[in-house]
């Protein structure tokens, strides 16, 4: 309700896509869906209602991560951090690109180096005054360990909306 066809289009892909992969497995297939939801949110001009943009990229690369594909995963982010530098404030694509990093770290026993790719992450996450108070305990937990986990509790909560909406027009007629 409420979304435009090109997002409706979008999170159906997304779907089809996470129910390819949990049923069958199939990688061609889950990351074909998933690219062409990446290529039409990346096209579509208009604000989002729903899932962050970058929700489809992050899951790419978390599949590739679950068949051993690993470092392509990760060249991939690596990637998208250079597509997006000039795209400074509320970005998902970049968030998504250092969350899935500072994972990546976390999984290889860095966990200092994946607070601290966790931390810039939250650069481009939107957060409200709660979201302040949270980043701000956990960028003050004493080990990286638990400065880690603290950040990944935080990516938890949707603190603002990904996108400024326009206001609702509920009636046309005033």
């Amino acid at each position: 309700m409420g979304l435009s066809e090109a997002e409706h289009k979008v999170l159906c892909l997304r779907d089809i896509a996470e129910i390819v992969w949990k049923l069958a497995h199939n990688e061609d297939a889950a990351l074909n869906y998933l690219d062409q939801a990446y290529a039409l949110s990346r096209a579509y001009k208009h604000p989002f209602r729903s899932a962050s943009r970058g929700d489809m990229f992050y899951r790419r690369l978390a599949i590739l991560r679950e068949v051993g594909k690993e470092e392509q995963a990760v060249q991939e982010a690596e990637k998208m951090l250079e597509l997006e530098a000039e795209n400074d404030g509320i970005n998902p694509y970049r968030y998504f690109a250092y969350k899935f990093l500072a994972e990546h770290e976390h999984n290889n026993g860095d966990d200092e180096k994946a607070a601290q790719l966790f931390a810039e992450a939250f650069r481009y996450y939107p957060v409200s005054e709660a979201g302040e108070r949270d980043l701000a305990k956990a960028a003050t937990a004493e080990t990286a360990a638990d400065r880690y986990k603290a950040y990944v509790f935080c990516s938890t909560i949707q603190y603002k909306p990904w996108e400024e909406l326009p206001p609702a027009i509920i009636r046309r007629d005033l």
